[in-house]
């Protein structure tokens, strides 16, 4: 069995507070690391609110650091937290589901870094960000945690992650961290009964964690065999994906469909990358931008239209009446379009 030396962990919408209740949960002397990425404002000042909940020492990530036992690492504004080769790594790339940080590039490298030594957590949020990330940790041996939806701010994350993940345990954000205090010692534990060549403490310490989640009204999620998936790290789409008729909200590039099991993802050639959830909400919001744009554009043609056809003296009469008309026509095609934008 092995030990579980990292715990990664994603939030969004309502994520702050519940992220405080689970380091609040921690213990000093946790035997994994802890490494944590919201969909934060440009500003930061994430270490700090979390350093007033948990006695762990928390700060922002540092390129190129090795990950310490008892300790929280937060992903800085603007760039992902990555971990390669059992080191953090902070890269500018591509936004995904529209964040960076985002949660998925997290998760993905985590799995494929330290592979069956890591713990996949996801608080509340909204829409399915972090869901393929939490995917890849199960496919790779990691556990998943997922806060219980009726016990978060914003559900939608959690939900997701529950419906399409073979998820471990779900748990109220208060209960998560002692949790993770279990599964991090319980595998200890396993570690030096296998060293004395005894298999029954390692028994053993399952049986505790599972007597205690059940205590705390954790869920234990009875375990599925994976479908074994290709994990997608590259930024660029596989060699034959699937192209669909949508371009990328980010920039417009052409968006390939990205198929493994039951997850779905849409990625361009630039490396946007988008679940399903976040790719209606980021073409909604291409949609609203690019309506707004036409408000502004045909209300200054309307007024531009206006102003010459009231100008008699540099116009000839059918000109002045002919622009009046199309000024009048642009109007009530602005008054639709509002009307449309009120839908949104």
């Amino acid at each position: 069995m092995a030990r579980r030396t990292i715990v990664t962990i994603g939030a969004s919408a309502g994520g702050i507070e519940a992220l405080g209740r689970v380091v609040r949960g921690l213990p000093p002397d946790i035997p994994a690391a802890i490494v944590v990425v919201v969909h934060i404002s440009e500003y930061s000042v994430l270490p700090a609110v979390l350093q007033r909940a948990s006695p762990l020492p928390t700060a922002h990530a540092r390129d190129g650091e090795v990950p310490r036992p008892g300790r929280i690492y937060v992903a800085p504004p603007g760039v992902h937290l990555l971990l390669e080769d059992d080191h953090l790594r902070l890269r500018h790339g591509p936004r995904e589901n529209g964040a960076r940080p985002a949660i998925d590039p997290l998760f993905r490298s985590a799995a494929r870094s330290v592979r069956d030594r890591v713990v996949g957590v996801i608080l509340s949020g909204q829409l399915d960000d972090g869901v393929a990330g939490l995917y890849a940790i199960k496919a790779r041996g990691g556990l998943a945690i997922v806060q219980d939806p009726e016990d978060a701010a914003a559900p939608s994350m959690p939900s997701h992650a529950l419906r399409l993940v073979d998820v471990d345990f779900r748990a109220p954000a208060n209960q998560i961290g002692p949790l993770l205090a279990e599964i991090a010692n319980e595998e200890t534990m396993s570690t030096k009964s296998k060293r004395r060549g005894s298999e029954r403490a390692a028994s053993a310490a399952k049986r505790v964690i599972a007597k205690a989640v059940a205590g705390r009204n954790g869920v234990p999620m009875r375990g599925r065999d994976q479908d074994k998936i290709g994990e997608r790290h590259r930024a660029r789409p596989p060699e034959s994906p699937e192209q669909d008729p949508l371009r990328c909200p980010d920039c417009s590039g052409p968006l390939y469909r990205v198929s493994g099991g039951d997850l779905e993802q849409w990625s361009c050639r630039e490396g946007h990358v988008f679940s399903p959830d976040s790719l209606s909400s980021a073409q909604t919001d291409a949609l609203e931008r690019a309506l707004w744009l036409a408000v502004r554009t045909m209300k200054e043609r309307a007024l531009i239209d206006r102003t010459i056809s009231q100008r008699g003296e540099t116009s000839a009469p059918s000109t002045r009446a002919r622009l009046a008309e199309r000024a009048h026509a642009t109007e009530h095609d602005v008054a639709l379009l509002r009307e449309i934008l009120a839908r949104l």
